[in-house]
Parts: structure tokens; C-alpha cells; sequence
């Protein structure tokens, strides 16, 4: 029996992301928003199981090595979703974390130090939870008057006193394997028909089960994406992320606003991008090369010194000292080689 299990739950509908594609398969900066989860929950439980919708397009050959899909045929809710991973964990993890697939922003050290605090307390369940400015549509944190965690009340359901509450669950929990698999088994469906997760925390509290709570110490991990308005807010953190690390390197960005570069992306020193300019994928760029204006590169090798003035690069190499532009289309497979002017 390993500690821990970790179990990712990416089978939602997604009904406001107005979208044929998972929620969890839309990308924040280049990457499908199930990556960012799973690189953090990966990075302490050794196996990680993705709850998926059935005959879901896109997720095989996303998820590597040591990630199980298992499908959730029946639309009923979180509760059912995280027992569909019962099979593969009961018996042989002593520990469970589940993370909801629709938070990119969660980070692994905020996860292990959950889990820290679960373990040293001992708890049945320990949950993530913070206080946000606009709680609209989310579940609400109730605490007794030892400001213990008793209940998560989903907003539809909340009196007008607890919809004052702005007190969240963040969407990762962690829970004793041997107490949770059959206290899923005694959850009662709600009005919808659906099992709720975070009906856990009322039956832990009621049968006198140690629930405790952890806050992240970055708000913004909380983040979780509903819309696409949420997930351009996300998508816009981490941008924003990524070009402070460029420019903490030796990047020059003359307009970071209006730059957007994707997290996989490579830049070396003295390299300067200017404005209106996407660089996307996985591409890397050499030193002292001029990127933009108003240039896309996408998953393209580039040399030093090479100069992309108001041109798209795709999926090409670029040898030191080239010069593309303006108005190019380097097409994919290209292959241009040192001080070619184009």
C-alpha cells in the first residue's frame, strides 16, 4: 500500500464554457488546463487517476505515464465521479487526493502543504479553502463557533445569511482511504440527483470525525474556471507570470501588455520582443535576436541574432543571423539557414 493516491475530477459538463470541447482540454497559455493539475498533483502521489465523461475526445495521449482514465458514465455528481476511482485506490493507497481539474492555477508546493497538514493532524478530510470578493455560484465555508469547518453549503441551497459568507471551498481535498470509500457509499443524492463531494464535511462533523482546513497562501491558486471569462483571467496570470520571468532573465519586452508568450517557451539573453507579438508552443529563441512588432512564432527553433519583423514562423528552424520579413509566412518544415534575408 503506497501513502497516497491522487485522483483528478475532469468529468464535469462545463455548461457555461458553452463549448463541444471538455473544459478541462481548453488552454491556458499553451497548455490544456488538465496539464496544469497534473503537474502539480504529480508531483507527490505516484499514481494519479483522471475522472473523465465517457467517449471524452482529446484525453488519451494527453495524460503520460502512471495516469489512469477512468470514465464516469452517469452524470451524478462529484461524489459518484470521485467512486469511480474506488477500484484502483481502495486497499492500495492509505491517503487520498482529489483536486477539481478546473483550477490551473493550484500549485504543487500548496498541495503538499495540504497534505503535510493532513497527515499531522490526523483528520478524516482536510479541504482548501480561502475568502474571495465575489463568491457568486460557489459553495459556502460554514464554521461552528470554534470556527471549526462543519459544512459546505452549495449556493442554491444556502440561506440568505450563508450566501453572505465569502468563504470557499477551493477544490482540493485530501481524506483517510479507510474512512472515505464507505462514507461515499452513504452520501444522499440532492434535489438534482446527484451525490455532492462536499457532503463529506457535514457527515465527517456530525459523527464526530476530525475535519481540518488549510488556506493557500496565494489567492489567485483558487482561481477556478467556469467561463470563459474565468479562464481568460487565468490565462492572463500566468501570462503575466511568464513575462516577469523572461524579463528577470535578460528578455526585453517593450510592451509586455500587449505580449503573449506561452509558458513552454525558450528566450535567451538580449533578445528583445516588441509590441503585439505572440510566440507560442514550444519555441526557442537565441540570443540577441528582434522579435515583432506584430509577429507570431509558433513552435519554431531560432539561432542568434535572427531578426521577425511583422511575419508568421511555424513549426520552422531559423539558423543564426536570419532575417524573415515584414510580411512573411514561413511555412511548417522550413528550414532557413544562417543570414538567409528573406
Amino acid at each position: 500500500m503506497v501513502p497516497w493516491g491522487g485522483v483528478v475530477l475532469a468529468a464535469g459538463k462545463g455548461t457555461r464554457m458553452r463549448s463541444r470541447l471538455p473544459k478541462v482540454l481548453h488552454r491556458v497559455a499553451g497548455r490544456e488546463m488538465l496539464l496544469w493539475v497534473l503537474d502539480s498533483v504529480g508531483e507527490t502521489p505516484s499514481e494519479v487517476t483522471v475522472v473523465v465523461k465517457p467517449e471524452s475526445p482529446g484525453f488519451d495521449g494527453l495524460v503520460g505515464d502512471g495516469t489512469h482514465l477512468v470514465a464516469q458514465r452517469e452524470r451524478l455528481g462529484t461524489g459518484h465521479a470521485l467512486a469511480q476511482s474506488r477500484p484502483l485506490l481502495e486497499g492500495a493507497a492509505q491517503h487520498v487526493l482529489v483536486v477539481n481539474g478546473d483550477v490551473p492555477l493550484i500549485s504543487g508546493r500548496t498541495l503538499n502543504r495540504l497534505m503535510d497538514h493532513h497527515l499531522s493532524t490526523e483528520a478524516a478530510m482536510t479541504l482548501l479553502t480561502c475568502e474571495v470578493e465575489n463568491p457568486k455560484g460557489l459553495g459556502r465555508v460554514i464554521r461552528n463557533g470554534d470556527g471549526r469547518v462543519t459544512d459546505i453549503i452549495e449556493e442554491a441551497e444556502a440561506t440568505p445569511e450563508e450566501q453572505g459568507v465569502k468563504e470557499i471551498c477551493c477544490g482540493a481535498y485530501c481524506f483517510q482511504g479507510e474512512w472515505l470509500w464507505p462514507e461515499l457509499e452513504r452520501l444522499s443524492a440532492h434535489d438534482t440527483g446527484e451525490y455532492y463531494l462536499t457532503d463529506l464535511v457535514r457527515e465527517a462533523s456530525r459523527n464526530g470525525n476530525r475535519v481540518e482546513d488549510l488556506s493557500p497562501e496565494d489567492p489567485e491558486e483558487a482561481i477556478g474556471v467556469n467561463d470563459r471569462l474565468d479562464l481568460a483571467r487565468v490565462s492572463s496570470i500566468v501570462y503575466q507570470r511568464t513575462r516577469e520571468r523572461l524579463m528577470a532573465s535578460g528578455v526585453t519586452l517593450l510592451d509586455p501588455a500587449s505580449t503573449f508568450i506561452d509558458t513552454g517557451v525558450e528566450i535567451s539573453i538580449d533578445t528583445v520582443v516588441y509590441p503585439n507579438t505572440s510566440i507560442r508552443g514550444s519555441t526557442r529563441i537565441g540570443e540577441a535576436c528582434h522579435i515583432g512588432p506584430q509577429a507570431i512564432i509558433v513552435d519554431s527553433i531560432m539561432g542568434d541574432r535572427c531578426r521577425v519583423q511583422a511575419s508568421v514562423v511555424e513549426e520552422s528552424t531559423l539558423e543564426n543571423g536570419v532575417e524573415v520579413g515584414p510580411f512573411s509566412h514561413i511555412r511548417p518544415d522550413s528550414h532557413l539557414e544562417a543570414d538567409v534575408h528573406l
